[in-house]
């Protein structure tokens, strides 16, 4: 539904008359732009769009697949995106500021719990027998600190006394199964449905899940600019709305196909078979009803555990500035439920 407006055109008659010709000119309501990075956890984002559910609440949105995290980073601070699918900890790492644009963002859902794993390539999956790992090259999500924190605490149990010289290399999402595959990194920590998709392509192995060290711990929100939540107080709600109904309808045996064409073209599945394909899509599918926290008015989105969690990480992320942010105060303001 769009708002009706007056226009037309003025016209002289022959005895020198004014008149003017009306029409009715129908203007489009707005049309907020929601980005991601062509990940599952934005697959409710575009189960709801392409299923009709935003239509139904009267909200216009624009999905977009973006190149990466920095891209959507630089589309949110200069207004050209409205919202995205983003790690958990970067709304409250773009509000102040830390090694970001600066751009204030409040998170509408949560749609993944425990999604990050760990995945070796040939030389730790397959090593040499006696041989020494003395240097390792590891692969994370740039801008996801969560993946550093994770993989520290991995390699901190598994050389508990003599730990290898790391290369840490922040990489695009969409790279860290081709640089694995390739050799370039020896280890990545991203996105477990990556790690999926590398055993079925090359044969790497799953060395460890992020659940096995932080239990249900957050992965990926969706989050809006801040000042949609002033200048468009019913947005998040509608948003809400659509994407609950999108994780409804991933519980039903309908979705799995649509499920996996969604996939085909999200992930870097060019190698894989389609039963393997379909095979990713049911696991997916299958993590929505469990995965997934909506906004409720007045209430925080997380409890104290995931508060905990999320500022453990952004602690890390800070560095040596960790004691000049007060990270509570962000989280909880970045997750309430106002």
């Amino acid at each position: 539904m769009g708002s009706v407006v007056m226009a037309g055109t003025f016209t002289a008659s022959t005895d020198g008359a004014i008149q003017f010709a009306s029409t009715r000119t129908r203007v489009p309501m707005n049309v907020f732009r929601i980005g991601h990075i062509g990940l599952p956890d934005a697959l409710p984002l575009l189960l709801a769009e392409s299923r009709g559910f935003f239509a139904e609440e009267k909200v216009a949105l624009e999905i977009s697949n973006e190149l990466g995290l920095a891209a959507i980073c630089s589309k949110l601070a200069e207004g050209k995106l409205d919202g995205a699918c983003l790690p958990a900890t970067l709304p409250v790492l773009l509000s102040v500021g830390l090694g970001l644009p600066r751009v204030g963002m409040k998170v509408v859902v949560v749609t993944a719990y425990e999604g990050l794993a760990i995945c070796l390539g040939p030389k730790l999956s397959a090593p040499t027998p006696g041989a020494k790992v003395t240097a390792i090259k590891i692969g994370v999500t740039a801008h996801d600190p969560a993946t550093r924190l994770l993989a520290q605490t991995w390699l901190q149990k598994l050389y508990p006394t003599a730990m290898p010289e790391v290369t840490w290399l922040p990489l695009p999402a969409s790279q860290l199964v081709d640089f694995l595959h390739e050799g370039i990194i020896d280890v990545f920590c991203g996105p477990r449905i990556l790690a999926a998709v590398a055993h079925l392509r090359s044969g790497a192995r799953v060395a460890a899940e992020s659940a096995t060290y932080f239990p249900k711990h957050l992965t990926s929100v969706v989050a809006l600019r801040q000042e949609l939540w002033t200048h468009h107080s019913i947005l998040p709600g509608k948003i809400s709305c659509g994407l609950e109904r999108a994780k409804s309808f991933c519980q039903t045996p309908d979705a799995t196909a649509g499920n996996a064409r969604l996939l085909a073209h999200l992930l870097p599945t060019h190698e894989l078979t389609k039963e393997q394909i379909t095979t990713l899509a049911e696991t997916t599918a299958q993590a929505f009803p469990t995965s997934f926290t909506s906004r409720v008015r007045g209430k925080s989105l997380i409890d104290a555990k995931d508060e905990n969690f999320l500022i453990s990480v952004l602690r890390l992320a800070a560095g040596p500035y960790q004691h000049a942010i007060n990270f509570k105060d962000e989280v909880s303001r970045a997750f309430s439920g106002d």
